[in-house]
């Protein structure tokens, strides 16, 4: 491989199984909030390697919870033998507001490691 492509190359794969590791947690968040709480929590969007769940306010005793659970949810990749963290930020108006949350044991890693 040409010395320029090879950067290019290597991050082409990197980007691809990153890519593919979030769809599959995805994929299985959706699953778990339409099965535990029908709709009323949602996974509304996905923005490059970030999730947005809308959360409504009347819930907020379940937040933790939640949040802990999907974390679980996320990271629970048996096939995949590397470490994989969740990070968490919260906000309630906008983006640009979104501030770093931390729940108790939320940053999980992978069984395996």
């Amino acid at each position: 491989m040409p010395r320029d492509k090879a950067y290019s190359g290597a991050n082409y794969y990197i980007q691809g199984t990153a890519s593919g590791v979030l769809k599959r947690a995805e994929v299985r968040v959706d699953k778990y909030l339409k099965e535990e709480w029908n709709d009323e929590i949602n996974l509304i969007l996905n923005i490059h390697d970030e999730l947005v769940i809308s959360y409504p306010r009347t819930l907020l005793t379940y937040k933790n919870k939640v949040m802990k659970e999907i974390s679980n949810i996320m990271v629970d990749m048996p096939e995949i033998n590397i470490k994989l963290d969740v990070e968490w930020k919260q906000s309630k108006t906008t983006w640009d507001n979104a501030k770093k949350v931390t729940y108790e044991n939320s940053i999980i890693r992978n069984k395996k490691n």
